[in-house]
């Protein structure tokens, strides 16, 4: 008697469990779940890309001369100074 007993229980709990867990899929229950850890990170990863298209509104323009064949740095100077 004992042992039919012990089986309908653990029918009975078993058919509650699976009423229970049908239950919140069906209505999409949830519960917040905090995660904390003991390791504090000084780190921030950000991983992105992105592109700009624009019309330049400034230019760098670099212009230099260049004298060959002068013997010392003063007539390098006099021949740019010309």
């Amino acid at each position: 008697m004992e042992n039919k007993s012990a089986v309908a229980t653990f029918a009975l709990i078993l058919v509650l469990v699976i009423l229970a867990l049908t239950i919140i899929k069906i209505f999409n229950i949830s519960y917040p779940v905090n995660i904390t850890t003991s390791e504090r990170s000084n780190e921030l990863s950000v991983i992105g890309e992105g592109k700009v298209e624009a019309i330049p509104d400034q230019a760098t323009v670099e212009v230099g001369i260049t004298v060959k064949n002068a013997e010392t740095a003063k007539a390098a100077q006099q021949e740019i100074a010309r």
